[in-house]
């Protein structure tokens, strides 16, 4: 017979506070551990242990691997979408925007907005794209080249968290600076008696009416500039490019 040694922690433990460990003889093929504890007060415990290597084998699901690779396809099937499920929303998702279009307080708000063609890709001439974000005014010259080709050259201009809660005139007026900056830099040959056309991207909920004008409902994406909403962004931008001389005029 061969005593196999206790190595468990636990079992150290009380060892090392005072009590009396007996191992008990077991085959040596055996890789449990067996024993018992004598307490002070002459009573006796018994113990038995196994190895690590057992456990997993006896219990093949409690290992990393096993416990792995059953959250990964538990996760896995959770955010799988099948094509007919993929299917399924789309069509609801084309049926919440379409009772966005037909009636007026539906869950997602949808506002026409008065573009009835696109670009044939034929299309040439200089133009200016401004885009009002939640972060910078983008200012674009996009060259259209016909053929379907074009070149973009772009500036961006930091919005503060101040202006964005400053006077709405005080921010278009802001915006209009930042447009004559960049027509002077790259495009000296513009002028009042030849301005260039901009298009403005004005990226928060709008009615409109008709494609050049558009009154803020509410703004978002931290904005809170007052004396905006409900008033029309495309007027007030309008006059500040006056205001400012800038040769341009805003068609969109």
């Amino acid at each position: 017979m061969a005593h196999t040694p206790v190595d468990e922690e636990e079992l150290i433990g009380k060892v090392r506070h005072g009590l009396k460990l007996t191992p008990v003889a077991t085959p040596s093929a055996s890789r449990r551990g067996s024993g018992v504890i004598s307490t002070p007060s002459g009573s006796t415990v018994a113990f038995h242990s196994r190895t690590a290597d057992e456990r997993d084998a006896q219990l093949p699901h409690a290992t990393k691997k096993a416990l792995s690779d059953h959250l990964d396809n538990k996760y896995t099937k959770l955010f799988t979408l099948t094509p007919s499920r993929m299917r399924m929303i789309v069509d609801a998702f084309e049926e919440t925007l379409d009772k966005g279009l037909q009636e007026w307080g539906q869950v997602v708000p949808m506002f026409p907005t008065w573009v009835f063609g696109t670009p044939t890709g034929s299309e040439t001439g200089d133009y200016l794209a401004l885009d009002l974000g939640g972060t910078n005014l983008r200012v674009c010259l996009v060259s259209l080249l016909g053929g379907c080709k074009f070149e973009i050259t772009q500036t961006k201009y930091r919005l503060t968290e101040e202006q964005k809660q400053e006077d709405g005139a005080v921010l278009f007026d802001f915006c209009a600076k930042c447009v004559k900056e960049f027509i002077d830099t790259h495009l000296p040959h513009v002028t009042h008696e030849k301005p260039i056309v901009v298009g403005f991207t004005f990226s928060y909920p709008c009615l409109q009416d008709k494609i050049d004008h558009g009154i803020l409902i509410r703004w978002t994406k931290g904005f809170g500039a007052p004396n905006v909403e409900n008033h029309d962004v495309a007027e007030m931008f309008r006059k500040a490019l006056e205001h400012h001389k800038v040769p341009a005029i805003m068609s969109a």
